[in-house]
């Protein structure tokens, strides 16, 4: 019978092979690992962009619709621009004459129903007055718009890329909004009441629509023009 004894070089060769194999196994671990949190976290980022451009998109979608309804009014049901009434089941303060077919939230009118933006968007309603004038937007009289405040950044970058204004380093910012006065049938024509007039806010001069950042820094406002004068 004979002995087979591995030499000292062959179990040398062994042990540097199976150190290799665990060597190799701990990278691709490593690798998996951090592959997996960079999907993980990719993944998060476009869910998070995928959410704030379907929140702007709501927000977009039923501005046009009011838009489309107070034009709709005025050459269907012959109402003037001081005509125009929000008045609601929602929100008081919006009461405007007694001529339902220029209420916007009437079926005699525009056939809306009020819908509040969801929850995630904003806890705070829409806003619809005439104090305020667009510049590069019709004349210097005040224009209709309807607004919506508290909304975030991720969703106001998003409202300005849909609608072609430039987003300078965030939104732009304006200095002067107020969103106390509600439309009952006058415009505030005499003051300055300007937006889009200087700085950053001329990214959204002569925009029908736009998000900016102010008069407070870090409070972001939507606008939609409804009727330019």
């Amino acid at each position: 019978m004979k002995l087979l004894i591995s030499s000292p070089s062959e179990h040398n060769a062994r042990g540097s092979a199976l150190l290799y194999i665990l060597i190799a196994v701990a990278l691709f671990a490593a690798l998996g690992f951090a592959v997996s949190n960079m999907m993980r976290s990719g993944g998060a980022e476009m869910a998070s962009e995928e959410k704030a451009g379907l929140m702007a998109d709501e927000i977009l979608g039923y501005a046009r619709q009011v838009r489309q309804a107070v034009q709709d009014m005025r050459i269907s049901n012959g109402c003037d621009e001081t005509d125009i009434s929000f008045e609601n089941t929602v929100v008081s303060g919006y009461t405007n004459g007694a001529n339902t077919a220029c209420q916007v939230f009437h079926s005699d009118g525009g056939g809306l129903s009020w819908i509040a933006p969801a929850s995630a968007i904003t806890s705070n309603p829409w806003v619809f007055q005439g104090r305020y004038n667009i510049s590069n937007i019709g004349t210097s009289n005040k224009e209709l718009l309807m607004s919506l405040s508290g909304i975030s950044q991720a969703v106001c970058e998003k409202i300005n890329e849909r609608v072609g204004v430039t987003n300078p380093s965030g939104p732009p910012t304006n200095d002067s909004f107020d969103v106390s006065v509600k439309f009952t049938g006058t415009y505030d024509d005499l003051g300055a009441l300007v937006a889009g007039d200087s700085g950053e806010e001329t990214n959204f001069a002569g925009k029908p629509a736009a998000c900016f950042d102010g008069p407070s820094s870090g409070t972001y406002h939507f606008y939609q023009v409804l009727i330019a004068r």
